[in-house]
C-alpha cells in the first residue's frame, strides 16, 4: 500500500521487479554496485530516493547492519498492526497457502509443536508470535538509523489519507505532495469465528511489549490494548 502510493512520486525510483520482492539484504554477501544493477538499472538518477519493501527485512537481526553498510543515510520505514491482528492474520495466509496444517487453538493455545520450515520460503512461515513482537525485531533498525526509522501504526492511517497526516509524512521524508491516492489492500477476516479465549490470551502476550514500544518510539497504541 504504502510502496505504491510512495512509488507514485517523481522524486523516487521503486525497484525493478517489486513483485517478487527484493530480498536483497538477506544475503550475507552484498555489494552496492551489484544491487544498483539488479533493481535500479533504470532508475531516475535525478529521483531522492530508491525505494524497495521486502517484508522479511526486520526479522533477520543483520539486515540492519547490511543495509547501514551500503546505505548509512538511507530512511527505514516500517508500518506496525496490532500485534494480535497480524498474528491470526499471518495463521490465516499460512493456511490458506497450505503451509499450515494445524488449527487456530492448536497453534495459539495448545502451543502445539512447530513444524520444520519449508525450504520455499525466506523466513519462517510459522513464526506467528515472534513476528509480532515489534519492539525486539526493530532494535536493530533504530540503534542503526535512529531518527531516519520511521515508525507508523497502521490502525493510525487515515482513510482516505487526510491532507495534514500526508505533510507530516512526506516532510519527514523531505518530499513534496503526493496527489496519488492510497489505497489500502490485502483486507482481514473479521476475528469473530476463534475459539474462546484465544483474543484474551494474545493480548495479555502482548501488553508488556505494547507498552513499552509506545515508551520506545513515542506512539499512542491505545487501539492495541485490550
Amino acid at each position: 500500500m504504502l510502496r505504491d502510493w510512495l512509488a507514485s512520486s517523481s522524486q523516487i525510483s521503486e525497484a525493478q521487479p517489486n513483485n517478487p520482492e527484493p530480498k536483497y539484504f538477506l544475503r550475507e554477501q552484498i555489494n552496492l554496485e551489484e544491487y544498483r544493477r539488479l533493481f535500479f538499472q533504470g532508475a531516475n538518477h535525478e529521483a531522492r530516493y530508491w525505494l524497495e519493501k521486502s517484508t522479511s527485512y526486520y526479522e533477520n537481526p543483520h539486515v540492519a547492519d547490511r543495509i547501514w553498510r551500503l546505505l548509512p543515510n538511507a530512511k527505514v520505514i516500517a508500518i506496525l498492526r496490532d500485534p494480535v491482528d497480524r498474528a491470526i492474520s499471518n495463521y490465516r495466509f499460512s493456511k490458506a497457502n497450505g503451509l499450515e496444517t494445524r488449527n487456530i487453538e492448536e497453534v495459539f493455545l495448545r502451543n502445539l509443536n512447530i513444524p520444520e520450515s519449508p525450504s520455499c520460503v525466506s523466513v519462517n512461515p510459522f513464526n506467528y508470535l515472534i513476528r509480532s513482537n515489534y519492539l525486539s525485531l526493530l532494535v536493530p533498525f533504530s540503534e542503526r538509523f535512529k531518527d531516519d526509522l520511521i515508525v507508523l501504526v497502521f490502525e493510525k492511517i487515515p482513510y482516505p489519507p487526510q491532507p495534514e497526516y500526508r505533510s507530516d509524512f512526506l516532510n519527514r521524508l523531505g518530499l513534496e505532495p503526493i496527489v496519488a491516492p492510497l489505497k489500502k489492500i490485502n483486507a482481514s477476516q473479521e476475528n469473530s469465528d476463534l475459539p474462546e479465549g484465544l483474543l484474551y490470551e494474545l493480548h495479555s502476550h502482548y501488553q508488556p511489549m505494547v507498552s513499552a514500544l509506545e515508551s520506545q518510539f513515542g506512539l499512542d497504541l491505545s487501539t492495541w490494548k485490550f
